[in-house]
């Protein structure tokens, strides 16, 4: 089955990845086609084993990786098996961390809700073949709260601070011009202001509300 993003190689080494580790299924045509639902709870199975996170001290121990989670799910036998080369390479990496990317419904924040858990992410500390410490970024499950509030709270709070930011910049565009609105501008915005604040308190605390919250990430690839 040809994916339009990868060459006719690169496809082939993708699908025979996927066969060889059991994440095909049929599709409704009778097809055999990749189960990225299968593979994404594959993904999770490896978090909820190995990278659950207690503490901040845990962080760079238990946080993982996108290089370092693509092995849990595409064993690296499987990986010279499917003859996978660089751009197979990458696209299965991407798909396996899309599948645990922090937005709210995503497989791995959805399986996480179920044991109670959050999925953040942060920057952790990793060495390279020089020896040299460089930042990247690691994702982890966890019920601190400390962790939630720095990881996954407060990104939200940057997010909506910066949509501020660039409303602002657009009301100076009116106000520059036509001061005389400045009272109309303020209560607009003042009024806009209140119903996002409260949207946030309305939101039960109660299983399923995360994802009544935005999270900012990338989508799977």
């Amino acid at each position: 089955m040809a994916y339009s993003a990868l060459s006719p190689e690169a496809d082939a080494q993708v699908d025979a990845a996927f066969e060889i580790a059991g994440y095909m299924c049929e599709s409704r045509s009778g097809e055999p086609e990749r189960d990225y639902k299968k593979m994404g709870q594959a993904a999770f199975a490896v978090m909820s084993h190995h990278h659950v996170v207690s503490n901040r001290e845990e962080l760079n121990q238990k946080a993982v990786a996108a290089e370092e989670l693509l092995p849990g799910v595409f064993a690296d036998d499987v990986i010279e098996q499917a003859g996978v080369e660089d751009e197979a390479h990458h696209f299965l990496k991407t798909k396996v961390w899309g599948s645990v990317a922090t937005a709210p419904t995503t497989t791995g924040q959805t399986l996480a809700e179920t044991l109670g858990l959050v999925l953040c992410e942060a920057k952790v500390a990793r060495t390279d073949d020089n020896g040299n410490t460089k930042l990247v970024r690691g994702r982890f499950l966890t019920d601190d709260e400390d962790l939630i509030m720095d990881f996954y709270v407060r990104p939200i709070g940057d997010t909506l601070v910066n949509a501020f930011v660039k409303s602002n910049k657009r009301a100076e565009v009116v106000l520059t011009r036509l001061p005389q609105l400045e009272t109309k501008v303020a209560r607009a915005l003042g009024s806009s202001v209140r119903q996002a604040v409260a949207q946030l308190t309305a939101a039960k605390v109660s299983a399923g509300s995360v994802r009544s919250l935005p999270a900012g990430d990338e989508p799977a690839a």
